[in-house]
């Protein structure tokens, strides 16, 4: 990591791009995945599985097509503009800002156990 990612700007714009659970749970997915990431469609079928409490496996075809388009949409455009991914095709990598974001959310104590308790949340209050 360099100075640069620890720049008040970068840091600030860290807990923006946080605060929704589903980026929060691809920034895990991402560091799961070691040097290699995570394919896109993965990842979309491990957020259907975490979001409504089922296994990966019995994820609906429809419903992971529907979750990665609005991942594709939504969520990872301000991730990788941001510095915390790097999307080549449908394979998602660390990006530079990826290091301060995993130690934001390490140290607020988030893993994909909380993950699904967050999202069923704030699924039902928006």
């Amino acid at each position: 990591m360099t100075a640069e990612d620890r720049t008040p700007e970068r840091v600030d714009d860290v807990f923006v791009q946080l605060s929704h659970p589903r980026r929060r749970a691809i920034m895990l997915l991402v560091a799961a995945g070691g040097g290699h990431g995570v394919d896109l469609r993965t990842a979309a079928s491990t957020l259907y599985a975490l979001e409504q409490g089922v296994s990966p496996t019995k994820a609906p075809t429809r419903e992971v097509t529907n979750l990665r388009t609005n991942l594709k949409r939504s969520h990872l455009p301000q991730l990788t503009a941001s510095g915390l991914l790097e999307q080549d095709g449908d394979r998602l990598t660390a990006g530079p800002a990826f290091g301060v974001s995993l130690e934001v959310l390490l140290s607020a104590g988030y893993w994909l156990g909380t993950a699904q308790q967050q999202q069923l949340r704030g699924d039902r209050e928006k």
